[in-house]
């Protein structure tokens, strides 16, 4: 151990350099005093400022020399003239703005007077003329309106004008010599109202008149110098008064007179600075009172002041060059004060400043101001009685709690006598031995006050009793006034007996020694020491035990920042993951991250104020944690705060209960009982309605019919086409205290079901609603998180395509009827005529058939009678042969020949006649076989005629089918045409911004090797934290681009692995702590032919069925295989799974089996067409509550 005790020199050990003239606030009474510029940088139409007004709704209004602007916080809407457009502004030059009764502006220019229509943001101008009852002239000078909504309009050498809303004119009041009644001058700069009713008029050169009403004569207060009482000067800028009887009157070049009403008699109102340097300024210019009863007064060339009319003294506020929070310009044109408290000043080149009161406390370095600490990095803090020591980069401040005063801490010119190293890490006070101790870089250092002795003790190496690293990064002194020393390579206290170090963690366990950045005690009096690389280690005194905790035993992160005991004895831990709270008797952690509204998870300091909130600074600025409403409170450079980012070590909680936080542009310093919350609500106003991103102006057409015949802002109803269904609107808190910390919530009533918070974005975009009528509701919160009930309300109409309107589906609909009920009658009547066809048929068929059967009724008689003729016969011939063989030679034989011949006769004409009869049956057969015939063939085409009526239907119902399905496609087709639109939009713009991010990091990456590189390994987690934040933005942005290619007919050559890994990166949000993604894929690329967006689509589409099937926690595998001609892709999940059933119209267009609404059924058609389209093929295995297999063929390319 190297040591050495030398002399230090007392009178210069601490020099008072001087006295913070911006710190020399009491911040226990008083709030510090800052201004935030809105300039032509940020959209102002120009730097001088003549006026300001607020409207009813909120919106504030800055007259300047090149035209009116409007403000909602965070925009600018410029209002100029246009020689082409009579409604425009009727010139450039603003002096004046009001607002009356009914809700117009009133603008006073340098030519002409004009009311604004906010509704229509239209301007009527009032120009001079002949004609009677016009304005006197043109050139407006101030605008008042009265308790009776008069208006009164002072012009420059062209007297006073009273306008006479009833009767549209103007009554002119002039100087008349002659008349000493009339008004002093025709040059008007002022007019004021008393309480009692009384108008007042302050002039150019005549000093003030009083406007008696019942007579409308004027009583002249003129400048006299050899008067004592009358008024200091003739040029009144400003009236106002103080109680009933006196009045304040402000005089360029006059400066403050008080006029007493009782008396007529005017006196010099005497200002005295505060710290009695300043000289009461004389070119008073404007005023504004506040509610506090100071007036603040705006100068010309004196910048300004905030006046205490009790005690007449004043705060000056000046330009400072040095100092980027002063007012940046000392001529002050204009002064007013919003609904909400906060001050604007309107200045002559410096543009609107708006003025600041915070109680955070601001201490830093300005580069060529010695009245500044000595540098920006702030890194440790120390209590010492009635002094604050301030660690810093170039060594040690010293702050007065009761003066405000800093005082530097110089170095020896001798090189002997110096601190080695000025970054004061850490810097700690024994209460026994009254011994200072610094840690630095470079060593520790001991000071010794009463003896004016430093002592420095370094690494040796060679040395066990040596501190064990030279970055002494923490001292701590426990209630038993031992010394701990924390290191960039461990534990150590300090032994004062022998003037060394016990190593701690190389005695007491085996482990590695690890870089310590915080130690506190407990309650118990155990010792808490945090490290950057393994947690928490916690050592019992009595024990001499070790505890761990890390991430193992549930700690946000192993890397700890900063740890706090609070009066319960719970142990607050910051890490750089999230904040962490520890039981130490029921040994749970209860963790609070971003999503339970902490600023940002990187905590580095932590403390508990005397109402028991605990307080937490961070990377993006200081957070108030309530721990029974478990609610945060977040403040951020725009609070006052020196900077978002803050220091590790850097936080100090005062005896007095006041706070201190450092960081890298300095310190804060407040007590927390004075940061109230501010209780006045926001009123939300919708500012701007966009169509594919291109604002809609008023009573613009857009595909041939007006959107808004007034300005959206007062719109409560607008109709929509569905091809203007990608539409946007834009909303503003119009709460300007801190408007970049104003939270948004809306509901689309009819879409959402509840609210969508925003955070502070201010803009909520729609697209592919469906025809229907909604309610767009908005509303936000002021910056401190208190929400308003007062909602703003737009109704919005969309309506439907002409093939989906009521008219057209009614008329459709009656036309299918019609043709229904026309075929059907047409069908009937054929039906019909074809029934009397074969009415008649049939009937000729029965005569056929009752014919035929008298003819076989006759037939069968013949055979009757044929059968009886032969019979007779059989029986003659029996009597012949009988009377042959009996008289063979008789004659008889004679007569039976004879009798035989003409049977033999009768028996031919039987034949013949048989023969007939059988002729006519056969004809008659005949033809009732060609009846039946014809029969047979009109029922056959009764049949078919009813077959060819029921396929007209069925074509019919797939035409209606088809044609809700083609507009379906097209309607999807139209929502991935606007996807792809917009995902182009978005990763260009998107790209820009990453560029200079890479650019950046780069610079940084180069700058700490040329300037820092000893803190090159502390750092470079840091930057390689950032470039795989910008990797992982680059590849989201590479697989949008890719799946906006999917439009393309481009055939290329696609690598299957690079489009999966695309796609798991959009869906990583949907899969993150839900889905176990596991590859097992081919070493050799994955290449097809083919259109690479396309691809991406269905494989973007299959996995996403995947991940949606799965209800809470699975898996999803994707393996690819190869063989000599094809590449194979199986999708596996383990969700629930697909029934037989159903597993063959997975890619039938529509089919889904999700419940209604949650899905179109086009993603697995969609990627079936575009395999097909690829040549290759899709299988599907699944079984229910197993999951589902797709496996998925392409041809291989080479």
């Amino acid at each position: 151990m190297g040591k050495c005790v030398l002399p230090f020199v007392n009178k210069l050990l601490f020099s008072l350099l001087f006295v913070l003239n911006i710190y020399s606030l009491s911040f226990a009474q008083e709030a510090n005093i800052s201004f935030e510029y809105i300039t032509s940088k940020n959209g102002l139409s120009q730097n001088s400022v003549e006026a300001i007004c607020q409207d009813k709704n909120g919106f504030l209004w800055f007259g300047t020399g090149e035209g009116l602007n409007r403000y909602d916080g965070f925009n600018l809407k410029i209002f100029k003239y246009n020689i082409h457009d009579s409604t425009s502004v009727s010139n450039n030059d603003i002096y004046a703005i009001s607002e009356d009764s009914e809700g117009f502006l009133w603008i006073g220019t340098r030519n002409g007077l004009n009311r604004y229509d906010p509704k229509t943001e239209t301007f009527t101008t009032f120009h001079k003329s002949d004609v009677p009852g016009s304005i006197s002239g043109n050139n407006i000078q101030t605008i008042f309106i009265d308790k009776n909504d008069n208006l009164w309009i002072g012009t420059l050498k062209s007297g006073l004008n009273f306008y006479d809303k009833t009767k549209k004119q103007f009554k002119s009041y002039f100087k008349d010599e002659s008349d000493i009644n009339s008004i002093s001058d025709n040059s008007i700069y002022s007019i004021y109202e008393d309480k009692q009713g009384i108008l007042w008029f302050g002039t150019k050169f005549g000093g003030v008149n009083r406007l008696d009403p019942k007579t409308e004569k004027f009583q002249r207060y003129e400048h006299n110098p050899e008067a004592k009482h009358s008024i200091s000067g003739g040029a009144v800028r400003f009236i106002t008064q103080t109680n009933e009887n006196n009045l304040l009157i402000g005089i360029d070049g006059g400066g403050l007179n008080i006029f007493d009403k009782a008396t007529g008699q005017f006196s010099q109102y005497l200002m005295k600075a505060e710290n009695e340097l300043g000289k009461a300024p004389t070119r008073l210019r404007t005023y504004l009172m506040d509610m506090d009863g100071s007036l603040w007064i705006g100068t010309l060339g004196d910048g300004l002041i905030k006046l205490n009319i009790n005690t007449h003294t004043f705060e000056h506020y000046q330009n400072n060059s040095n100092l980027q929070t002063s007012i940046n310009s000392n001529t002050i044109l204009s002064l007013f004060k919003d609904k909400t408290g906060t001050i604007w000043v309107g200045t002559d080149g410096g543009g609107i400043n708006k003025l600041k009161q915070s109680y955070f406390f601001h201490y830093t370095n300005l580069k060529e101001d010695e009245n500044s600490i000595s540098s920006k990095l702030v890194w440790s803090f120390l209590e010492d009685e009635n002094f604050v020591l301030i660690g810093t980069r170039k060594g040690v401040n010293i702050l007065d709690k009761k003066t405000n005063k800093i005082t530097k801490l110089f170095l020896d010119s001798d090189k002997t006598n110096k601190i080695n190293n000025n970054s004061i890490w850490t810097i700690a006070k024994e209460r026994k031995r009254n011994f200072y101790w610094l840690g630095t870089s470079n060593g520790l250092i001991m000071y010794d006050k009463k003896l004016n002795h430093i002592t420095h003790y370094n690494h040796d190496h060679l040395n066990e009793t040596s501190i064990s690293s030279n970055r002494v990064s923490k001292i701590f002194i426990d209630s038993h006034d031992q010394i701990w020393i924390g290191t960039g390579n461990g534990l150590n206290i300090y032994k004062p007996t022998t003037n060394d170090f016990e190593q701690l963690f190389q005695k007491l366990t085996s482990s590695k020694a690890y870089s310590i950045v915080d130690i506190i005690e407990d309650q118990s009096g155990h010792i808490w020491i945090s490290t950057r690389e393994n947690g928490i280690y916690v050592f019992n005194q009595k024990t001499e035990l070790i505890m761990t905790l890390s991430q193992n035993d549930g700690l946000s992160s192993n890397l700890v920042l900063g740890l706090l005991c609070d009066h319960k004895g719970y142990i607050w831990i910051g890490t750089t993951y999230g904040l962490d709270k520890y039981n130490t008797t029921t040994k749970k952690i209860e963790q609070y991250f971003i999503k339970d509204g902490l600023p940002n998870e990187h905590i580095y300091g932590i403390l508990e104020d005397d109402q028991y909130n605990i307080w937490f600074s961070t990377n993006n600025g200081l957070s108030k944690f309530d721990p029974i409403a478990k609610t945060f409170r977040n403040f951020t450079i725009n609070d006052g705060l020196q900077d978002n980012e803050f220091n590790v070590g850097a936080f100090l909680k005062l005896k007095n209960g006041t706070l201190l936080f450092g960081g890298i542009n300095g310190f804060n310093m407040f007590n927390p009982e004075f940061i109230k919350e501010n209780n006045s609500k926001a009123k939300v106003i919708i500012t701007k309605l966009k169509i594919f991103n291109n604002p809609v102006k008023i009573n613009e057409q857009i595909n041939k019919k007006v959107i808004l015949k007034e300005s959206i802002s007062y719109a409560h109803e607008v109709t929509l086409s569905y091809k203007e269904d990608f539409f946007s609107l834009e909303f503003a808190a119009l709460h300007f205290t801190n408007p970049e910390k104003n939270q948004y919530a809306y509901m689309m009533e009819g879409f959402d079901s509840e609210w969508v918070l925003l955070g502070n974005k201010r803009t909520a975009t729609f697209t592919n609603l469906d025809a229907g009528n909604y309610t767009f509701r908005v509303k936000a919160s002021n910056s401190d998180g208190i929400w308003s009930n007062e909602e703003t309300h737009l109704i919005i109409n969309i309506t439907p395509p002409w093939w989906e309107t009521l008219w057209f589906r009614g008329t459709f609909l009656l036309l299918i009827v019609g043709l229904f009920m026309l075929i059907y009658k047409i069908r009937i009547r054929v039906i019909k005529r074809k029934n009397r066809n074969l009415d008649k048929h049939n009937k000729e068929l029965n005569k056929e058939i009752i014919s035929r059967k008298l003819a076989e009724d006759e037939i069968r008689a013949y055979n009757e009678e044929l059968t009886t003729t032969t019979d007779a016969l059989k029986e003659s011939n029996d009597e012949l042969i009988i009377a042959l063989e009996k008289a063979k030679r008789s004659k008889e034989l004679q007569i039976a020949n004879k009798k035989l011949l003409q049977n033999e006769d009768i028996l031919t004409k039987a034949h013949n006649s048989l023969k007939l009869k059988q002729t006519q049956l056969e004809k008659l057969n005949l033809n009732l076989k060609e009846s039946h015939e014809e029969t047979q063939q009109l029922n056959e085409e009764l049949i078919a005629t009813n077959d060819q009526l029921y396929t007209q239907r069925e074509e019919l119902e797939t035409t209606l089918s088809r044609l809700k399905e083609t507009q379906s496609q097209l309607i999807q087709s139209e929502k991935m045409a606007s996807v792809g639109i917009l995902t182009a939009g978005i990763a260009h713009e998107i790209n820009n911004p990453l560029n200079f991010i890479q650019g950046g990091k780069l610079a940084i990456e180069t700058y700490i090797e040329e300037n820092i590189k000893e803190h090159l390994g502390e750092l470079l987690p840091l930057l390689e934290i950032i470039e795989t934040g910008v990797s992982r933005i680059s590849d989201i942005i590479q697989s949008l681009n890719r799946f906006n290619r999917r439009g393309s007919n481009k055939n290329e050559k696609c690598d299957i692995h690079i489009i999966i890994n695309n796609c798991l990166i959009m869906l990583n949000n949907q899969t993150k702590n839900k889905i176990e993604i596991t590859q097992q894929l081919t070493k050799t690329p994955f290449i097809v032919n083919g259109n690479e967006g396309e691809l991406h689509q269905a494989i973007l589409n299959m996995l996403t069925n995947a991940i949606q099937s799965i209800e809470e926690k699975g898996t999803i595998s994707i393996t690819t295989k190869m063989n000599k001609e094809k590449l194979t892709i199986q999708i596996s999940d383990s969700g629930y799974g697909i029934s037989e059933k159903n597993i063959k119209k997975v890619t039938d267009p529509f089919f889904t089996t999700k419940d209604p609404g949650k899905g179109t059924g086009l993603g697995m058609s969609i990627a079936y067409s575009i395999i097909e389209k690829h040549n290759g093929s899709i299988k599907y295995k699944s079984k229910i509550g197993i999951g589902t297999d797709v496996i998925v063929t392409l041809p291989i390319s080479w």
